[in-house]
């Protein structure tokens, strides 16, 4: 089941996850886990969990689009995590007023490039992103998910 959290316990601990960590910050040179817990108070991020093994974060940019980012733990993966992932994005066109989900993921990390694909993400192309943290720019596909008409 998908719920909103304030509690960064859950997203901490998959961050703090070495295997996890060596994934997400490469761009910034940094390993050190980060840390979530000022983040989950905000009201303009929504950060979504299956109160296990994932989370995600969706950053409001306008009241109808939302920057996403995932995070899973080594014990959600393959099926699993796209079924998970697929049910945060169903979430937030269900309790939210987002119109349209984007994201941006580093052209290297391929198993996330596919797993926005069988999310159902649609590939805007590739350029360059400028991270905050980042020594320099890198290189990241687009992706973005509309919600269904019905």
């Amino acid at each position: 089941m998908i719920t909103r959290t304030k509690d960064a316990t859950l997203i901490n601990r998959i961050a703090a996850n070495p295997e996890v960590r060596s994934t997400y910050n490469i761009h910034i040179n940094s390993f050190a886990p980060l840390d979530f817990t000022e983040l989950c108070q905000r009201d303009d991020y929504y950060v979504l969990t299956n109160g296990e093994d994932a989370c995600a974060i969706f950053d409001q940019i306008s009241p109808v689009i939302f920057d996403s980012h995932s995070i899973f733990d080594e014990t959600c993966r393959g099926k699993r995590a796209v079924e998970t992932g697929k049910a945060f994005v169903e979430w937030m066109f269900e309790n939210t007023q987002a119109l349209i989900v984007y994201g941006k993921t580093p052209v290297e990390n391929k198993r996330a490039r596919m797993f926005n694909r069988l999310i159902g993400a649609t590939s805007d192309g590739v350029g360059m992103f400028d991270a905050s943290g980042a020594p320099r720019p890198y290189e990241v596909e687009f992706f973005h998910i509309s919600k269904p008409h019905k």
